[in-house]
């Protein structure tokens, strides 16, 4: 876990499967590939269910802002023979870097701030994007002086800034509660798929 991503892994491993249905490994193989494909579309429905009510953010919002991604690893084997991945894994990794204030909903006026969605930002104040619809969210800083930096239009050292800065909210910790209290019932669903699809091979498939 870093504080830019949060990272779940759920790992589909055969070697039990295997062990006890020694005769038809293809078949487990198989049966735990469908289990882990099923997982991976029910664990992107809840994983954003379960962000989105931890943290003031719709599921939508989250989905637009490419925050969540979900990935299904393979066994798979390098040039050389060398195992690269040994089990079939499933890979939930959540972006987690603060989000602006205007992609919690359109920002409000009110007497003593903005509102965007279910978040008030007190003090703060609403500016028209340049470029493009919409508006931002902004509030002057309690400390600030102008910096000497090289100005990328112009190329050579200026005094710039502005006492504003663009309000934001964190999110990390909350989406990673999120994923930490979703993991149980992640792991168990894993665990009736595999015997669905291992009752599908072994009685139905031919």
């Amino acid at each position: 876990m870093s504080n830019s991503t949060y990272d779940l892994w759920i790992d589909g491993g055969l070697e039990r499967y295997q062990r006890e249905f020694a005769s038809a490994p293809e078949k487990v193989n198989r049966a735990v590939h469908r289990a882990m494909r099923k997982l991976s579309v029910y664990a992107e429905r809840q994983v954003l269910r379960a962000i989105s009510r931890a943290h003031p953010i719709t599921q939508k919002q989250l989905k637009k802002l490419r925050r969540l991604k979900v990935k299904l690893y393979t066994p798979s084997y390098g040039p050389s023979g060398n195992v690269v991945v040994n089990a079939y894994t499933l890979g939930i990794f959540v972006g987690t870097s603060e989000i602006a204030a205007h992609y919690y909903g359109k920002p409000l006026r009110m007497a003593k701030g903005v509102k965007t969605g279910r978040i008030f930002w007190q003090g703060a104040f609403i500016v028209p994007r340049l470029t493009g619809n919409g508006a931002q969210v902004f509030k002057r800083k309690k400390e600030w002086r102008h910096r000497y930096v090289r100005s990328r239009r112009q190329g050579r050292m200026m005094w710039m800034g502005l006492p504003i800065k663009l309000e934001k909210n964190s999110f990390h910790d909350d989406a990673a509660r999120a994923l930490k209290d979703i993991e149980p019932s992640l792991e168990q669903r894993y665990i009736t798929l595999v015997k669905q699809e291992l009752h599908y091979a072994f009685h139905i498939e031919s």
